[in-house]
Protein backbone atom coordinates (compact mmCIF):
# COMPACT_ATOMS: atom_id res chain seq x y z
CA UNK A 1 0.00 0.00 0.00
CA UNK A 2 3.05 2.28 0.24
CA UNK A 3 2.61 3.67 -3.29
CA UNK A 4 -0.55 5.49 -2.20
CA UNK A 5 -0.64 8.74 -0.21
CA UNK A 6 -2.74 9.04 2.94
CA UNK A 7 -4.99 11.64 1.25
CA UNK A 8 -5.62 9.39 -1.75
CA UNK A 9 -6.34 6.46 0.53
CA UNK A 10 -8.68 8.56 2.66
CA UNK A 11 -10.78 9.57 -0.36
CA UNK A 12 -11.17 5.92 -1.36
CA UNK A 13 -11.85 4.78 2.21
CA UNK A 14 -14.51 7.44 2.80
CA UNK A 15 -16.20 6.67 -0.49
CA UNK A 16 -16.22 2.93 0.20
CA UNK A 17 -17.44 3.40 3.75
CA UNK A 18 -20.29 5.68 2.65
CA UNK A 19 -21.37 3.23 -0.07
CA UNK A 20 -21.73 0.47 2.52
CA UNK A 21 -23.67 2.55 5.07
CA UNK A 22 -27.34 1.94 5.49
CA UNK A 23 -29.63 4.94 5.31
CA UNK A 24 -30.13 4.76 9.09
CA UNK A 25 -26.40 4.83 9.89
CA UNK A 26 -24.61 7.78 11.42
CA UNK A 27 -22.52 9.10 8.52
CA UNK A 28 -20.51 11.53 10.64
CA UNK A 29 -19.53 8.87 13.18
CA UNK A 30 -18.53 6.53 10.38
CA UNK A 31 -16.47 9.25 8.66
CA UNK A 32 -14.76 10.10 11.96
CA UNK A 33 -13.75 6.48 12.42
CA UNK A 34 -12.35 6.28 8.88
CA UNK A 35 -10.37 9.52 9.29
CA UNK A 36 -8.98 8.40 12.65
CA UNK A 37 -7.86 5.02 11.23
CA UNK A 38 -6.32 6.71 8.19
CA UNK A 39 -4.40 9.12 10.45
CA UNK A 40 -3.08 6.23 12.54
CA UNK A 41 -1.98 4.34 9.42
CA UNK A 42 -0.29 7.45 8.05
CA UNK A 43 1.64 7.88 11.31
CA UNK A 44 2.62 4.20 11.22
CA UNK A 45 4.05 4.59 7.70
CA UNK A 46 1.47 2.60 5.73
CA UNK A 47 1.40 5.21 2.95
CA UNK A 48 3.97 6.82 0.70
CA UNK A 49 3.88 10.12 2.61
CA UNK A 50 7.17 11.23 4.15
CA UNK A 51 7.41 10.04 7.72
CA UNK A 52 7.96 12.58 10.47
CA UNK A 53 11.04 12.08 12.61
CA UNK A 54 10.69 13.24 16.18
CA UNK A 55 14.14 12.56 17.72
CA UNK A 56 12.87 12.36 21.31
CA UNK A 57 14.73 11.02 24.29
CA UNK A 58 13.07 8.14 26.13
CA UNK A 59 11.75 10.18 29.06
CA UNK A 60 10.13 12.77 26.75
CA UNK A 61 8.66 10.04 24.55
CA UNK A 62 7.19 8.26 27.59
CA UNK A 63 5.70 11.51 28.92
CA UNK A 64 4.10 12.20 25.54
CA UNK A 65 2.64 8.71 25.43
CA UNK A 66 1.10 9.15 28.87
CA UNK A 67 -0.33 12.57 27.98
CA UNK A 68 -1.71 11.18 24.73
CA UNK A 69 -3.49 8.41 26.60
CA UNK A 70 -4.88 10.98 29.03
CA UNK A 71 -6.09 13.15 26.14
CA UNK A 72 -7.72 10.14 24.48
CA UNK A 73 -9.49 9.18 27.71
CA UNK A 74 -10.68 12.76 28.18
CA UNK A 75 -11.98 12.90 24.60
CA UNK A 76 -13.78 9.59 25.03
CA UNK A 77 -15.46 10.68 28.24
CA UNK A 78 -16.49 14.00 26.70
CA UNK A 79 -17.96 12.13 23.76
CA UNK A 80 -19.91 9.80 26.05
CA UNK A 81 -21.26 12.79 28.00
CA UNK A 82 -22.29 14.55 24.79
CA UNK A 83 -24.01 11.42 23.49
CA UNK A 84 -25.97 11.11 26.74
CA UNK A 85 -27.03 14.76 26.50
CA UNK A 86 -28.13 14.33 22.88
CA UNK A 87 -30.22 11.30 23.87
CA UNK A 88 -31.90 13.36 26.61
CA UNK A 89 -32.65 16.17 24.17
CA UNK A 90 -34.02 13.71 21.60
CA UNK A 91 -36.25 12.12 24.24
CA UNK A 92 -37.56 15.52 25.29
CA UNK A 93 -38.19 16.48 21.68
CA UNK A 94 -40.10 13.23 21.03
CA UNK A 95 -42.16 13.72 24.18
CA UNK A 96 -42.91 17.29 23.15
CA UNK A 97 -44.00 16.18 19.69
CA UNK A 98 -46.18 13.46 21.14
CA UNK A 99 -47.68 15.86 23.65
CA UNK A 100 -48.23 18.70 21.17
CA UNK A 101 -51.25 17.24 19.34
CA UNK A 102 -52.91 16.44 22.66
CA UNK A 103 -52.21 19.92 23.94
CA UNK A 104 -53.33 21.50 20.67
CA UNK A 105 -56.63 19.58 20.75
CA UNK A 106 -57.39 21.16 24.13
CA UNK A 107 -57.02 24.69 22.77
CA UNK A 108 -60.13 26.48 21.60
CA UNK A 109 -59.99 29.54 19.44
Amino acid sequence: MREQTADDALKIQLSSSREMLSSRSDKEASDNKVVARNTLHMELGYYSDKQLEYHLDEATRDRLIVHTRQDAAHALLNTITLMMEVRKINRRARNTQIGSPCFASQLRF
